[in-house]
This record gives C-alpha cells, structure tokens and sequence, in this order.
C-alpha cells in the first residue's frame, strides 16, 4: 500500500549493504539514507517557515536524523535549501529562493512516501545542482512519485536529459536528444524505481520491473535539475516527491539489477 504524508520513518531495513560502496564513482547521490560508508556530511540544509533559520541536518542510524529535524521544525513548516551530493563530488542541489524550496517538514512531522523521506514538490519547487560535463554514458537511478504531466528530473539547460509523465496515463519519456515515449509503464501518484542508461541506439528505460530499450539520444549531462526543466523554463513542474537520485556518467548495465535490488530493498517499490 502507497502511503504519502508525515510520520514516523520506518528504519528496520535501512541498510541492505551502502550503495556506493558496493557501486562507487557516481557523479550525483542524492539521498535521505546515508549511501556510502566514508561519507562523512550531512543529509540536508533545512530552513523553517516560522523565522527561516537554517540548519544542516544529519544521519542517525544511517537515515536521515528525524529527531534533530523534529527539534528545529516542531509547530512549523519545513524547507530544503540544500540536498548534499554523497558521491564525493560536492555536487549539492540547491535552491535560495524560498518559493523553489522542497518541503520536507509538515508541522509536526518529516514527509513521508511509503514510510521513508521523501522532497515534496507541489509545482513551483526546483532543486538544481552546480553545472557539470557528465561522462560519455549516463546511467540514472530515480525513486520517485509524479502527479501527472509532470517533468521530474532534466540536466542545467532544458531537455537536456530529462524524464518526464508525459500525457496519457502511463506514458513515461526519457529525452536525451531524441524524443521517445514508453507507454503504460508509470502509474500517476504511485511511487516508482526509475532507471535509464543512454547508451545511444541501445538505452533502456525501466520502470520498476518493466524494461523497454529506446532510441532517446546521446546527449551528455551538463548538470541536475529536480523537479522540472534545467534551464528556468515552467513547462510541467513536479507535483510529487523525489527520494533518491543516483546518477553515474558511466554505462552501468552489468550493476544494474543489482543497484535496483539495493534500492527496492530499502524502499519496497515492488
């Protein structure tokens, strides 16, 4: 069962083997569990609606620190101003603006999908990382929910590499350079595993565990924009909630379905 909302996180699977440790030298790790054992940062910067101090919050018991979150938010509102990149490459994803500022905190409570973190996006929020070359493939792990016509994730500059629920329900698109649709694959409101590795020709797109391979391009990642186009544009914002975001520069086929199984067993996607 899908639950969205605030609570209490379910930590009892946290860790099922740190993800960049078992699969290193990503370019971007977004997340609210701690994904590599030598990270030694913290989750997020948080800024509270009642007077927008802002302090960094950390990890307790290798997920997000739910109780340093309760003492600086309690009674008020909850924003994300910074996401801190665990890959090693201090590639965090930001926003000053408070309108473009993720909720993570809902008065009394961290936001919650399924029982785990999770950035909520209600249509005017972006989070975007400093600009960067990516390398020759890239290779995109994505835990996420969208509410319709929706653009989740793109690269600095618009459609660059984007993912997108595109139109009619289930419809999903991976544009790389090339526009290419996976139809009925993703369900509205629902929370998914995302995974695409462009590789030219030969890129798949998987939706948790449907797989389709798909000319979308061979655009190289110039950066990492949430929650809607890179590049400013307002075309179809996020109305839904991002999780985890992990993205490598590199085809990553032989260590996908591995990734995917570290990722769905904390999560329970599927």
């Amino acid at each position: 069962m899908i639950l969205t909302g605030t609570g209490i996180i379910d930590s009892s699977t946290q860790q099922q083997g740190y993800l960049l440790d078992l699969y290193p030298n990503s370019q971007v790790a977004l997340s609210f569990r701690r994904l590599s054992s030598t990270y030694n940062g913290n989750c997020i910067r948080v800024r509270r609606d009642s007077d927008n101090a802002e302090q960094d919050i950390g990890f307790s018991n290798g997920i997000i620190d739910s109780a340093s979150l309760d003492a600086f938010c309690s009674g008020t509102n909850g924003f994300i101003t910074s996401w801190y990149d665990q890959s090693g490459n201090n590639r965090d994803a930001t926003s000053v603006a408070f309108v473009s500022q993720p909720l993570i905190y809902a008065i009394n409570s961290i936001f919650l999908l399924n029982g785990k973190a999770a950035a909520s996006f209600s249509g005017n929020e972006i989070l975007k990382t400093s600009p960067f070359t990516g390398g020759p493939n890239d290779s995109t792990f994505l835990v996420c929910r969208a509410g319709g016509d929706d653009v989740i994730i793109d690269g600095d500059t618009t459609n660059n590499i984007s993912y997108w629920t595109t139109f009619l329900p289930g419809n999903f698109r991976v544009y790389a350079g090339m526009i290419d649709v996976a139809a009925g694959i993703f369900s509205i409101n629902q929370q998914h595993l995302v995974t695409s590795i462009i590789d030219g020709t030969t890129s798949t797109v998987k939706v948790d565990t449907v797989q389709v391979t798909k000319n979308v391009g061979t655009n190289i990642r110039d950066g990492l924009t949430l929650g809607g186009l890179g590049g400013g544009s307002p075309f179809a914002p996020l109305t839904g909630s991002i999780q985890e975001i992990i993205n490598y520069g590199t085809n990553q086929s032989s260590s996908a379905s591995a990734i995917q199984d570290n990722i769905n067993n904390y999560y329970g996607i599927y």
